[in-house]
This record gives C-alpha cells, sequence and structure tokens, in this order.
C-alpha cells in the first residue's frame, strides 16, 4: 500500500495512527490468545478478542487505503486508477473475513484461528493477477 502513497495530509496521518494504534495492541491480545490456549480456559473470548482486534485493524487499514486514493489525491501518478481500485477490492476483503473467523473462532476456535491463518497467507502471497503479470515478463 505505501509503495503506491506518496503524500500525506492532516487526515490521512490521523488515520494512520488509529490503524497504529490497532497493530500495538496486538501483542497485547497475542499473548491472551497463546495463554488461553496452553491453559485450556477461556480459548472462545480469546479468539474473539483477537480476531476482533485483526477486523478493527483492517477497517483502520482500509479507511487509510480509501483516503489516500479518494481522487488520487495521495498516491503516486504510477498507479493507475483501475490498480487502485483493485488493490481496494482486495483490502476490502479482510474485515469481512476477520469478522467471520471471529465469529467462527467465538463458536469453535480452532476454526477462527484456520481461518486466521488462511488470511496470513491470502495477504502474504502476490495477488495472481500480479504473479502472472510477473510471469510474463520474465523470459523462458
Amino acid at each position: 500500500m505505501f509503495e503506491h502513497i506518496l503524500r500525506a495530509d492532516r487526515v490521512f496521518i490521523f488515520i494512520h495512527t488509529l490503524l497504529l494504534m490497532d497493530v500495538v495492541f496486538v501483542p497485547f491480545v497475542t499473548g491472551v490468545l497463546a495463554s488461553a490456549l496452553r491453559n485450556g480456559e477461556g480459548e472462545r473470548v480469546a479468539v474473539a478478542l483477537y480476531g476482533g482486534t485483526l477486523a478493527v485493524g483492517g477497517v483502520f487499514f482500509n479507511a487509510v487505503w480509501e483516503y489516500a486514493r479518494r481522487h488520487h489525491r495521495l498516491l503516486h501518478d504510477g498507479i493507475r486508477p483501475a490498480d487502485a481500485a483493485a488493490m481496494s477490492r482486495r483490502f476490502l476483503l479482510g474485515p469481512f473475513l476477520y469478522g467471520a473467523g471471529t465469529a467462527l473462532g467465538a463458536w469453535l476456535p480452532a476454526l477462527g484461528l484456520a481461518v486466521f491463518g488462511f488470511l496470513i497467507l491470502f495477504y502474504w502471497l502476490p495477488p495472481l493477477s500480479r504473479s502472472r503479470d510477473r510471469t510474463a515478463d520474465t523470459p523462458a
């Protein structure tokens, strides 16, 4: 995301600060989750707390990106509006999928953790369209 953002203004910095406040909370909820899994008590609540934190982070992450991309105001000129919109669609899945993982984890903790693990891979790996574009440019 930040490869494409060239400038910042006060509102952007404020929204980004909210995202960072959520990020610094992640180690705490991870510790709560680890303790619950280790002790075998409170797992449902711990998974829900962890997932809720990630879902809120996803909302703030989307807010940062959408604010930056609105009217292409903070993005560099090298990103096409269609590419920025495609990134938005991919990012928008996050809060909903983390929310679904949270709900599932409150019912069955292992299932919620599996959803969170899948999402780590989903957002870590490049989108299929980008990886195809790169392989098309590389000679065999």
